[in-house]
């Protein structure tokens, strides 16, 4: 049996629809907003548990509806969290840029894809070298409308700043 390891938001409760969906032995940590802060401890952690569970897949997962989200897209009411504060910088940053291609409407998926792309790579930086290639890393967006779990596409845009001389 497979071993997948959800980092989801407390606020989204996606256990319940998650074991339904992905019939495996799953394995749930949640932060607010996906907003998991990847330290020294934290990663040693991770580490650990992929190891000991032998854990096969890792899924960054999100609802469309998280409280958390669409309020760092606006009017950000908790931005005086601090555990919130690097989603909220991620969002702000992006809102600039996503509101050159995509109508206001529209800015959210790309938006939380992005910041699930950058929770993904942060986490391939701590997992340990000899098991991160055996491990498959994504993200999920869950559609409220839809009741299903939609993959993200990896580098949708956005992504890293290339300067040629």
């Amino acid at each position: 049996m497979q071993k997948h390891l959800f980092f989801i938001c407390p606020t989204d409760a996606l256990e319940g629809l998650i074991n339904r969906a992905y019939k495996e032995e799953n394995y749930f940590l949640s932060s607010l907003a996906n907003s998991i802060n990847f330290s020294e401890a934290v990663s040693e952690t991770i580490n650990a548990l992929i190891e000991t569970k032998c854990i096969t897949e890792i899924s960054f997962v999100l609802s469309t509806n998280n409280a958390l989200f669409l309020d760092a897209l606006s009017p950000q009411n908790f931005n005086s969290i601090k555990v919130l504060h690097p989603l909220y910088k991620a969002v702000n940053a992006q809102k600039k840029i996503a509101h050159k291609y995509w109508k206001k409407e529209h800015i959210q998926i790309p938006i939380m894809s992005y910041y699930l792309n950058s929770k993904i790579e942060e986490l391939q930086s701590k997992i340990d070298r000899w098991i991160v290639d055996s491990i498959k890393i994504n993200c999920k967006i869950y559609h409220q409308t839809t009741e299903k779990f939609s993959t993200i596409c990896p580098n949708l845009f956005y992504g890293k700043t290339l300067n040629l001389n």
